[in-house]
C-alpha cells in the first residue's frame, strides 16, 4: 500500500508541472482528431477575405467603403447579425467619406458587431500596435464603454479574467453598431481551446464578440443576460426559455471544435460583391445571396500570410475566425464540453491506484499487469466515448499513475520474490522434481516453513548386504555403481512427484505429498508407482552390471502412509526439508521386513487401505515392529 501511496504522490506532483498539463491538453486534441470534423450549424456563415479578394480589391487594409458595400449587399437578404473580426480602431482622417459609408450601412442593416480588444495582464509586455496607439491617443469614451457592460452579475467579479486596457471601435462607428471583444487566449502550448464569454474591466463585466453576436441572433438585450461567476452565462430568450452557457471560473467557454473556418458555410468577400453586380446585370450570380438571410455572418481575414492566424485542436494553422465560429456552433447546438472537477479527478486517480493495488495483492505480477492493462484500455476507450457525449475526463495522469504504480509494485515484487525464489531453490532444488520446484517458485506460499502436520507417504529403500559388498571390492568400483544406482532411483522418485529427503549411505529416504499441492489421496499411489518403477529400473541395472562382469546389487523398499511433521528443520545456516514422526520410523522398519519375507516391497496396512483396489498386493503377516505396541498388518506390493 505504501508503494501505491508513493505513486499517487508522484502523480500529484506531476499534475502540477507544465509538461504534464500540456500532455493532458494534447490528449484532448487527440480526441478531437479521432472524432474528426463534424457538421456545422447552418446559421453560421463566414465571409472570408481571402487571397482572391485581396487580389481583386488590393492590399490590406482596404478602404472602409468596401465593408460598407458588403453591408449594403447583405441588407438585401438581411442576416440577424453581422460581425467584423478585425478592428476599426481609428477614424480614416484622409478619407472621412469611407467611414461615413460604413457608418451609414451599419445603421441601415442594424445588429452589426464590431471587434474590440481588451489587454490582459499577461499581454501587457507584448507589442500590440493598436494598443500602443491607444496609449498615445489616451482618449477613451468611458460613457460608450459603460453602455456595453452587462448589469446582471452574480458572484465575485474578481474571479473573472481582469483586463488592464481596452481598444474600441472609433466612437461614431461604435454608436452605429455594437462591440464585443475578440480576445482568444492561448494555452501554454500556444493552442486555443477555449474563449472567454465575458471579461472584467474596472469593475464592470463586458460581453465577448461571440456573446454579442448571440444576443443579436436571439434578439435579447443586456438586461436579459445574467453572468453567474463560476457557472456560466444565462440568457433569457424572447420565448421565455432560459439557456445557460457553461463557463469555467474565469468566464471561459470550452469550445467543442468541429473543424476550421472551411467546415462552415463560407462565401468569399469578392464573391459576395461580384454576385450583387451579377444580379443587377441580370446574370447568374456566383453564389446565392439568399444564404445570408437570418444567419450569423462573420466577416474575417482568411488570406494566407496574414497575422490573424492561430492553432486549434483540429488545425495547426487557421484563421482566428475559426474560434468564434466554433464557439457559436457549440452554443447554438448546446453541444457543450464539461470538464471534470478536481474532486472527480482525484477520485479517479485514487480508484485506479486502489484497483492496481488489489490486483497486485491477489494476482501474480504477469496476471496483475495484464488485467490492469485491460482495465486501463477500458478506461481509455470509455474516456473517449464520454468525450463524444460531452464529458472531458483526464487521461494522461491516470496513465501515468498506472505506469508508476505497476512499475513500483512490479519492481518491488521482482526483488522480493526473486529473493524468495533463491531461498526456495536453495532449500528444495536438490530434493524435488523440476515440476514441483516450479510450482513452489510460482507460489511459495504453498510451502509452510518451520514444519506442519500433514499426511504423507514415506519411502525407505536400502541395498541388501551392502557392507559385505563393499569389503570385497575396490572403493572406486563401489562408488561408481552406487552413483549409477542412486541417480536412476532418484530420477524415478522425481518422476512420480516425490521429494528426496536424504541419502543415508546406500539408503534412500523419500516422501510423497509435500510440498506439492496435489490432493492428499494421491500421494500413496505416487509412492507405490515409484516403488514398482524402482524395482524395474533396478532389474535393468542388474542386467547391465552382469554384462559388465560385476556382481549386481539388490534392494528392499518399505512404504507407510500417515501423519508426519514436515518442513525445514535445522538452523538458518544449515537446514533440511525433511519429515519426522512415528510413521516415518514405521516406514524404515517396513523396509527391514523385506529381508524376512524375501520380497521387494512391503507396505503398511495404512497404505494398503488406500491403494488396494488399484495395485496387486499380498497379505504377509501381522507384526509388531520396534517402537509400536499395536501390531501392524503388512502387505507385499506386487508388480
Amino acid at each position: 500500500m505504501g508503494l501505491t501511496l508513493l505513486a499517487l504522490l508522484l502523480t500529484f506532483c506531476a499534475s502540477k508541472s507544465s509538461l504534464f498539463q500540456q500532455f493532458e491538453l494534447k490528449s484532448l486534441d487527440f480526441r478531437f482528431l479521432i472524432r474528426g470534423e463534424q457538421p456545422a450549424h447552418p446559421d453560421v456563415v463566414v465571409v472570408g477575405i481571402d487571397d482572391a479578394s485581396i487580389s481583386r480589391f488590393g492590399r490590406w487594409p482596404w478602404p472602409r467603403s468596401y465593408h460598407g458595400e458588403l453591408l449594403n449587399v447583405l441588407s438585401q437578404n438581411p442576416p440577424r447579425t453581422v460581425g467584423f473580426d478585425f478592428l476599426f480602431h481609428e477614424k480614416d482622417e484622409a478619407n472621412p467619406e469611407y467611414d461615413q459609408a460604413l457608418i451609414y450601412y451599419s445603421q441601415l442593416l442594424e445588429k452589426v458587431v464590431f471587434a474590440s480588444y481588451f489587454e490582459l495582464p499577461q499581454e501587457a509586455q507584448k507589442k500590440v500596435s493598436y494598443l500602443e496607439k491607444e496609449a498615445e491617443k489616451k482618449a477613451q469614451d468611458e460613457y460608450l464603454l459603460a453602455s456595453l457592460a452587462l448589469g446582471n452579475v452574480e458572484g465575485d467579479v474578481a474571479q473573472l479574467s481582469q483586463a488592464v486596457n481596452v481598444s474600441l471601435p472609433f466612437s461614431d462607428l461604435l454608436q452605429a453598431g455594437g462591440a464585443g471583444f475578440i480576445n482568444s487566449p492561448r494555452d501554454e502550448d500556444g493552442v486555443v481551446r477555449r474563449v472567454p464569454l465575458v471579461l472584467a474591466y474596472k469593475g464592470n463585466v463586458y460581453p465577448s464578440f461571440t456573446l454579442q453576436l448571440l444576443m443579436n441572433y436571439w434578439k435579447v438585450k443586456s438586461k436579459d443576460v445574467s453572468v453567474i461567476v463560476g457557472k456560466g452565462v444565462k440568457v433569457k430568450k424572447r420565448d421565455g426559455k432560459e439557456s445557460l452557457i457553461p463557463t469555467d471560473e474565469k468566464g471561459n467557454l470550452v469550445i467543442n471544435f468541429i473543424g476550421d473556418h472551411s467546415s462552415f458555410n463560407e462565401a468569399l468577400f469578392v464573391q459576395v460583391l461580384n454576385s450583387a453586380e451579377q444580379v443587377q446585370a441580370g446574370e447568374t450570380p456566383d453564389i446565392e445571396l439568399e444564404q445570408f438571410w437570418k444567419k450569423i455572418v462573420l466577416v474575417a481575414l482568411t488570406a494566407t500570410g496574414t497575422t490573424d492566424m492561430g492553432a486549434f485542436p483540429l488545425s495547426g494553422h487557421s484563421p482566428l475566425i475559426s474560434i468564434h465560429a466554433n464557439a457559436l456552433d457549440t452554443i447554438l447546438k448546446e453541444d457543450y464540453l464539461t470538464e471534470s472537477s478536481p474532486l472527480l479527478n482525484g477520485l479517479i486517480l485514487v480508484s485506479l491506484a486502489l484497483i492496481v493495488f488489489l490486483l497486485s495483492s491477489f494476482l501474480s505480477p504477469l496476471k496483475s499487469a495484464m488485467t490492469a492493462s485491460f482495465l486501463l484500455m477500458g478506461f481509455v476507450v470509455g474516456n473517449y466515448f464520454l468525450f463524444l457525449k460531452g464529458f472531458c475526463l483526464p487521461i494522461v495522469l491516470p496513465i501515468l499513475l498506472w505506469v508508476l504504480t505497476n512499475l513500483l509494485i512490479t519492481t518491488f515484487r521482482y526483488f522480493t520474490e526473486e529473493k524468495e525464489k533463491k531461498y526456495v531453490r536453495k532449500a528444495f532444488g536438490q530434493y524435488v522434481s523440476a515440476n514441483i520446484l516450479e510450482e513452489l517458485l510460482r507460489d511459495p506460499k504453498k510451502l509452510k516453513l518451520g514444519g506442519e502436520r500433514r499426511e504423507l507417504t514415506v519411502l525407505f529403500s536400502d541395498i541388501r548386504g551392502f557392507t559385505t559388498f563393499c569389503e570385497s571390492r575396490e572403493p572406486e568400483e563401489v562408488v561408481e555403481m552406487l552413483n549409477e544406482y542412486l541417480d536412476k532411483m532418484t530420477e524415478v522418485i522425481f518422476k512420480n512427484n516425490g521429494t528426496l529427503d536424504k541419502y543415508v549411505g546406500d539408503a534412500i529416504v523419500a516422501f510423497f505429498g509435500a510440498p506439492s499441492a496435489k490432493e492428499e489421496t494421491e500421494h500413496p499411489f505416487d509412492a507405490c508407482r515409484a516403488a514398482l518403477e524402482m524395482i524395474q529400473e533396478l532389474k535393468v541395472l542388474q542386467q547391465k552390471w552382469k554384462d559388465e562382469g560385476k556382481e549386481p546389487l539388490d534392494i528392499g523398499i518399505g512404504l507407510n502412509t500417515g501423519p508426519v511433521l514436515v518442513g525445514n528443520m535445522g538452523s538458518n545456516r544449515k537446514f533440511d526439508y525433511t519429515v519426522i514422526g512415528d510413521n516415518v520410523n514405521l516406514g524404515a522398519r517396513l523396509e527391514g521386513l523385506t529381508r524376512k519375507y524375501e520380497c521387494d516391497i512391503v507396505i503398511s496396512e495404512f497404505t494398503y487401505q488406500v491403494v488396494h483396489n488399484t495395485f496387486l498386493t499380498r497379505r504377509l503377516d501381522e507384526v509388531t515392529v520396534k517402537g509400536k505396541n499395536k501390531p501392524v498388518v503388512v502387505y507385499e506390493l506386487l508388480p
